[in-house]
């Protein structure tokens, strides 16, 4: 019993990581690699027979599982520091809309000081350059 849920759970999760042709054309254009590990039509099954092909190669099986984890290190480390990346953006974005409103103020300051000016014609305007808004 256990084990039809869990090989229903398998299948459900695999339709649902299911990508669609041009979505995984378009990984494979900006990531390119030669990784079995990330092709489409990944197999496990295939892929460890590939690792150990017969009962002698698994020997070496701690050396393999080591390079395995160091992989997933430099994956994780490559996650992190992307993730830091993205967050460093957004942090510099919300501190750039920060500037948004002193800048309109400065705009209704300068339009108020013209606006007192003796001599300047009521149909003035005066325009900022787009990076002070």
């Amino acid at each position: 019993m256990m084990e039809e849920e869990e090989l229903e759970f398998v299948e459900e999760l695999e339709a649902v990581l299911q990508l669609t042709p041009e979505v995984q054309l378009a990984i494979e254009q900006v990531f390119p690699s030669q990784d079995p590990l990330d092709r489409a039509d990944f197999n496990a099954v295939e892929y460890i027979n590939t690792l150990f092909p017969t009962e002698q190669s698994l020997a070496n099986i701690d050396e393999v599982v080591n390079k395995i984890r160091l992989k997933i290190r430099r994956l994780d480390d490559n996650i992190r520091t992307v993730v830091r990346g993205q967050t460093n953006v957004g942090q510099d974005g919300r501190q750039r809309q920060g500037l948004a409103p002193g800048s309109s103020r400065l705009e209704c300051g300068v339009h108020s000081s013209l606006s007192q000016t003796p001599g300047l014609k009521r149909s003035s305007h005066l325009r900022l350059p787009s990076r002070f808004f």
